[in-house]
């Protein structure tokens, strides 16, 4: 996933440099806490939602987590700065890397299929809609269909 992301910012850009980093070190370092005082070290530096600390952090609860959704959510939480960003994206990359069958259901059941939000004309979405929106999404990208 980091991969793909990757390819879609230019090669030599500051966010690309400090993913690439980040997921360096998360291949070096036994536990997120390491990395994570890294990243602190290296991309404190920068505001509490600034792009490249946060990505970072979502790369490290990514990586970190192997595949756990509870897991990975907890991690880009406790790393700080935009907790609620950084958990929701780790929790939609994990969650669409695992498939809603394997969500835990504490997690899902009290949405009740349900999203609401600001957007309009999504005041109230199924989320089991949005994800097949998605999916059909990236299907026409993947198969190189136009708009």
């Amino acid at each position: 996933v980091l991969e793909a992301g990757l390819r879609e910012i230019p090669r030599d850009s500051r966010l690309a440099q400090a993913l690439r980093r980040t997921m360096y070190w998360c291949d070096q370092d036994a536990d997120w806490e390491t990395t994570w005082q890294r990243v602190n070290a290296a991309y404190g530096h920068y505001h509490m939602v600034h792009t490249i600390n946060n990505a970072a952090c979502v790369a490290l609860a990514l990586l970190h987590a192997r595949g756990d959704f509870e897991r990975a959510i907890s991690i880009a939480v406790m790393c700080g700065w935009d907790t609620d960003c950084n958990g929701a994206t780790v929790g939609s990359i994990v969650g669409a890397m695992l498939g809603a069958r394997a969500l835990p259901d504490k997690w899902v059941a009290p949405l009740n299929d349900t999203l609401h939000s600001a957007v309009q004309g999504f005041e109230t979405s199924r989320i089991s809609d949005l994800a097949g929106r998605t999916l059909a999404q990236a299907e026409r990208v993947l198969s190189g269909a136009q708009p």
